[in-house]
C-alpha cells in the first residue's frame, strides 16, 4: 500500500467480460464513489448501468430486474444527496405509520432512525442477486448495535457495548455499573462521526466533545469540533440523540504514532486487507474530515510487527458478515499494540483517494478487477 497522490499507471486488461455479462451498480450518479467506481469499470471494458437511488425509491422495478440478472452488482451510497435522504426518511415515516418528517436543513442532525426504516425496506424489497455486499449485510453494518452482535459471534474483538442510552441519568448509570469514568455515545444507525460523542464524567465534571453543533433550531454536523461542559448542555446533547436511538460504548485506549493518537482505516476486498490510511488526532475523533491528519502508515508498517494482526482482523470482521465482500473496516490498537479492536464495520467504507494497494491499484480498480474475474 502507498500513501501517494500520484496515480500509477494502470493498463488496460486484455481480457474482457463476454456481451452477455451485465454490471450493475445503484449509487447517486454525481457522487465521486460512483464516478470513481464507473472509471475503474470501464477501463477494464465495463461499461456498467448504473441506476440512481433517487428514481429507486421511487420505481425499484427497474432496477430490480437488472439486478436479478446481473453478472455483478453494487450497491453505492445513498449519502451525500438531501433529495435521496429526505425520500428514505418520508418512505421509514410510512412505514412507521408517523408524521411526514419536515425537511432537513443543511447538515441538521435529525430523524435518522425514520432514514434507516426507509433505508432497510428499500433494501428489503431487492431480490437475491450476485452482489458485492448483500442487502442483509449492508443493513447489518449500518445498524451499530446489530454490528456488534455479528463481531461478537465471530469473535472478533471490538469495544464493550453499554447498552441503549435513553436519558442522561440513564447514561451515567451505565457508566456507574461498568465503572468507568469515558464512554462514548453513538446513534445507532449513524454514519461516519454523526452523532459520535466521546463523554467523560465523574462527580465534579462532565465533557462532551463531539462533532455536533447544538443551536437554538436542533442539532446539526460540523466539522468544528465542540465541546459541551455543562449538566444541561450535555442533557441536551445526549438527550437529542436518544430521541433517535443511542447507544454507549466503551472508550478504549489509543495508541500513538510519532506523537500522535491513531486508529486505522483497513479496507478489506475478497478475503484480503488491501488497502489502509492512518487516521491521527490530538482528540478522541479521528475522522479524516473533521480535520484530522493522515499518518504515514507505511513507516507505521514498516517500524513494527503488528499489520498481519490488523489484517487478519479486517478480514474477520468483513467475513463476520457473511454476503459482504467488501468492508471499511475501522481498527484501534492499545498503547501497547498488542491488542486491537473493530470500532466498526463500513458497507461504504471504500473511499480512500490516493491510497493504492501493492500492484497500484484503487480500491475501486481492485473491485473493478475482481468484477473481470466473475
Amino acid at each position: 500500500m502507498h500513501l501517494t497522490n500520484k496515480k500509477p499507471t494502470i493498463q488496460k486488461t486484455g481480457t474482457y467480460p463476454s456481451p452477455s455479462k451485465m454490471f450493475v451498480i445503484l449509487a447517486n450518479p454525481d457522487n465521486r464513489r460512483c464516478r470513481y467506481m464507473v472509471e475503474a469499470l470501464e477501463a477494464r471494458g465495463i461499461v456498467p448501468r448504473v441506476f440512481s437511488w433517487a428514481e429507486t425509491i421511487a420505481d425499484n422495478r427497474a432496477f430490480c430486474a437488472a439486478a436479478a440478472e446481473a453478472t455483478w452488482v453494487k450497491i453505492g451510497s445513498p449519502g451525500e444527496d438531501a433529495g435521496v435522504a429526505q425520500a428514505l426518511m418520508s418512505f421509514g415515516a410510512q412505514v412507521q405509520s408517523v408524521a411526514e418528517p419536515e425537511p432537513l436543513a443543511h447538515g441538521e442532525l435529525r430523524d435518522t432512525d425514520l432514514w434507516f426504516e426507509g433505508f432497510r425496506q428499500v433494501l428489503s424489497e431487492f431480490p437475491d442477486a450476485a452482489y458485492l455486499n448483500a442487502p442483509d449485510s449492508i443493513v447489518a453494518m449500518f445498524d451499530k448495535l446489530a454490528m456488534a452482535e455479528k463481531l461478537s459471534a465471530h469473535k472478533v474483538p471490538h469495544p464493550t457495548v453499554f447498552g441503549p442510552v435513553e436519558s442522561f441519568e440513564q447514561l451515567r448509570d451505565l457508566m456507574g455499573e461498568h465503572e468507568t469514568t469515558r464512554a462514548f455515545v453513538k446513534l445507532r444507525y449513524g454514519s461516519s462521526a454523526s452523532g459520535v460523542v466521546a463523554v467523560r464524567m465523574n462527580r465534579n465534571r462532565v465533557e462532551a466533545t463531539t462533532s455536533v453543533e447544538m443551536t437554538s433550531d436542533g442539532m446539526f454536523n460540523n466539522l468544528r469540533i465542540s465541546h459541551y461542559r455543562s449538566n444541561d448542555d450535555v442533557r441536551r446533547l445526549i438527550e437529542g440523540l436518544a430521541a433517535q436511538q443511542a447507544f454507549a460504548q466503551a472508550w478504549v485506549p489509543k495508541a500513538t504514532f510519532r506523537g500522535r493518537t491513531f486508529d486505522l482505516r483497513v479496507v478489506a476486498i475478497d478475503g484480503q486487507a488491501s488497502h489502509a490510511v492512518m487516521r491521527t488526532s490530538k482528540g478522541p475523533l479521528t475522522n479524516l474530515h473533521l480535520g484530522n491528519d493522515r499518518g504515514d502508515f507505511e513507516a507505521f508498517k514498516a517500524e513494527t510487527t503488528v499489520w498481519p494482526m490488523l489484517s487478519k482482523l479486517a478480514v474477520d470482521a468483513t467475513q463476520a458478515f457473511n454476503t459482504a465482500r467488501v468492508g471499511g473496516v475501522d481498527i484501534a490498537l492499545d498503547p501497547t499494540l498488542k491488542h486491537a479492536w473493530v470500532l466498526e464495520n463500513n458497507a461504504f467504507g471504500d473511499l480512500l483517494p490516493g491510497v493504492f494497494d501493492g500492484d497500484g491499484l484503487t480500491t475501486y480498480e481492485r473491485q473493478a478487477q475482481g468484477a473481470v474475474d466473475v
